[in-house]
């Protein structure tokens, strides 16, 4: 009987502490708006200026390094197969060329989403399996 009420003692103290760190950051996050509204002494960087002015040096070469940052991520380190790592990296270039309006590389590369799209959906359909 000792047990279960030293038991519920230290729960009821869980529940205490618990509620105090709640409070605590609660507290921190409604007044970190107030700090935050003075300027800062340096500047705030956003992710254009790392990547492409700061780290690649250029949009293209960030696309680049990017498009090679992912691909090892899924495909070295995430044990994903290196066609699906590369039509990640294809959709995630003609996103960038759509929206650096680049009609060059647009162009060729949805034609080449969509002529492989077809062909997956044909390889589809004349696949026999035992779901149809």
């Amino acid at each position: 009987m000792d047990k279960q009420k030293q038991k519920e003692k230290q729960q009821e103290q869980l529940k205490t502490n618990l509620s105090r760190l709640m409070l605590l950051v609660f507290g921190i996050l409604f007044f970190v708006p107030f700090v935050s509204a003075y300027s800062m002494p340096f500047p705030a960087y956003d992710l254009y200026q790392v990547f492409v002015e700061h780290v690649f040096g250029g949009f293209w070469l960030s696309v680049i390094g990017l498009m090679f940052v992912m691909f090892c991520i899924m495909a070295l380190v995430g044990g994903l197969s290196s066609w699906t790592s590369m039509t990640y990296c294809g959709i995630f270039l003609l996103a960038m060329a759509i929206g650096y309006t680049q009609p060059l590389i647009v162009i060729p590369l949805w034609a080449a989403v969509m002529f492989w799209s077809v062909t997956q959906i044909i390889r589809l359909v004349n696949v026999q399996s035992s779901l149809w």
